[in-house]
C-alpha cells in the first residue's frame, strides 16, 4: 500500500512584511511577516496516495471570516492545519515546484529554467494575461530539449 504524503512549498523564496490593507483590511496581518500568517504557498500541493486535505482545509477555510472567502483563504486555512498537526507534511523546494514569474520570459530564460530543473511556474504581477503564449513556447522547448535537438 502506497504511504500517504502530502508536500507543500514554503514562503522562502522572499520574506516580507505583509501588507495589511490588500485587497481590503486583514487587521490580524499587522506587523507580520508572510511566513508567520502563511508560510506555504497554496499554488504547489502535491498529494501522494490517498491523504486528501482539501474537504478539511475548505473546512477550516468557511469557518474564517468572510473577506477570507474573498482572499488568502486558502493558504490561511493551510497554515491553521498544519499548526493543528492535522496531516503530516515535507516541504518542497519553490525554486523547482513553483518558481514564480513576475514578467513574460524570453526563450533564452524559458531555457535556463528547464535547464535548472523547474517543474512548475506560477505567474505572479500585472502580465498574467501576457503569459498564455508561454505554454506553448514552454511545451516546444521542453521537448527540445528532452528529444536532445538544439
Amino acid at each position: 500500500m502506497t504511504q500517504s504524503l502530502t508536500f507543500c512549498c514554503a514562503h522562502e523564496l522572499k520574506k516580507f512584511r505583509i501588507n495589511p490593507y490588500y485587497p481590503e483590511h486583514y487587521p490580524e496581518f499587522e506587523g507580520k511577516m508572510i511566513d508567520e500568517v502563511m508560510p506555504f504557498m497554496f499554488g504547489a500541493i502535491v498529494i501522494r496516495g490517498k491523504n486528501n486535505i482539501f474537504d478539511g482545509l475548505l473546512r477550516k477555510c468557511l469557518k474564517l471570516p468572510v473577506r477570507y472567502h474573498r482572499w488568502f483563504g486558502d493558504q490561511v486555512a493551510l497554515a491553521k492545519a498544519v499548526g493543528a498537526g492535522n496531516f503530516n507534511y515535507s516541504v518542497l523546494n519553490p525554486h523547482i515546484y513553483l518558481n514564480i514569474v513576475s514578467s513574460v520570459p524570453m526563450e533564452h530564460h524559458v531555457r535556463q529554467l528547464i535547464d535548472q530543473g523547474v517543474q512548475m511556474l506560477t505567474f505572479k504581477g500585472p502580465t498574467l494575461e501576457k503569459m498564455k503564449s508561454l505554454l506553448s513556447a514552454y511545451q516546444t522547448l521542453k521537448t527540445i530539449h528532452m528529444d536532445g535537438r538544439e
